[in-house]
C-alpha cells in the first residue's frame, strides 16, 4: 500500500481545517475491495453558488397564456446573452414552470418547451427593471451581468422557428379543473449553454390556451472555450 504525506497546502485558507498535531502520517481508508473511502465535504452546488456568478430570474406576477402548437417566434420568457464574442457563456442550471391559472372546464395537460439560439442576434431591450428582478443564488451583490430578460417578447425569426423548440422534462397533467398550482421543475445541470449573442427561451404547450404560466431560469456565467 502506498503511503502519502501532506507537506503543505498549495492554495486556499486554513480557517476551517483542523488536522491536529503530527497527523500527517495517517493512512487513507479502504473498503474490502481496496477502494478509497472518502466523504464529500460540501453541498453539490455550494462552491459555484459561493462565487456569486449564478443567477436566477422569474416572470413575477405577469403570467402568460400558453399555446396549443409548437411556438415559432412566440416566447413566454427568455434571456439573452448580451456578452461580446469571446465573453461569458450562460450555463443553464435549472428551469421551472408554474401554472397560475386554468380558466377552463376541462382537465388540461401542459408541457414545458425551450428554444436555444444558434446564431447571434441583435440585442433586445432589457425588461429587468420593469417586469423581473435578476438575483444571485447566494444573495450577493454581483449584479453586473449583461443578461437581458424579456417577458412575452417575440424572438427573431432566425432563432424562433418550429424546428428549434424542444421539450424539457415530461408533460404535466392537471387533476382538477380551474385550480392553479401545478408545476414543473427541471434540473438541466448545464445541458444547454447560451453562447454570446444567443437567446434561451421558454414557453408552455398545453391542450387549452386558458392555461397561464410563470417561468423561471437559473444560470451560471463563465468564460468557456466553446467547440
Amino acid at each position: 500500500m502506498n503511503a502519502a504525506k501532506i507537506f503543505g497546502k498549495i492554495r486556499g485558507i486554513d480557517a476551517d481545517c483542523s488536522l491536529g498535531i503530527d497527523c500527517e502520517q495517517e493512512q487513507i481508508e479502504l473498503t474490502g475491495q481496496a477502494e478509497q473511502v472518502y466523504a464529500q465535504g460540501s453541498a453539490p452546488y455550494q462552491e459555484i453558488t459561493r462565487q456569486g456568478r449564478t443567477y436566477w430570474c422569474n416572470t413575477g406576477s405577469a403570467p402568460v397564456a400558453s399555446v396549443i402548437a409548437i411556438p415559432t417566434t412566440a416566447a413566454g420568457f427568455s434571456i439573452f446573452n448580451n456578452e461580446p464574442d469571446g465573453g461569458k457563456s450562460y450555463i443553464i442550471d435549472q428551469v421551472w414552470m408554474l401554472i397560475t391559472a386554468q380558466a377552463n372546464a376541462s382537465i388540461p395537460q401542459a408541457a414545458l418547451v425551450g428554444c436555444l439560439g444558434q446564431v447571434r442576434e441583435a440585442a433586445p431591450a432589457d425588461l429587468k427593471a420593469a417586469t423581473v428582478i435578476q438575483k444571485t443564488t447566494n444573495a450577493g451583490t454581483k449584479l453586473d451581468s449583461r443578461a437581458r430578460i424579456n417577458l412575452a417578447v417575440a424572438l427573431p425569426a432566425t432563432t424562433g422557428f418550429a424546428g428549434n423548440w424542444f421539450p424539457i422534462g415530461t408533460n404535466s397533467n392537471a387533476c382538477v379543473t380551474t385550480l392553479p398550482g401545478w408545476q414543473k421543475v427541471v434540473d438541466l445541470q448545464g445541458m444547454y449553454i447560451v453562447a454570446p449573442g444567443r437567446y434561451f427561451a421558454l414557453h408552455c404547450v398545453s391542450s387549452v390556451v386558458a392555461v397561464t404560466c410563470n417561468w423561471g431560469i437559473t444560470w451560471t456565467e463563465k468564460y468557456l472555450c466553446l467547440g
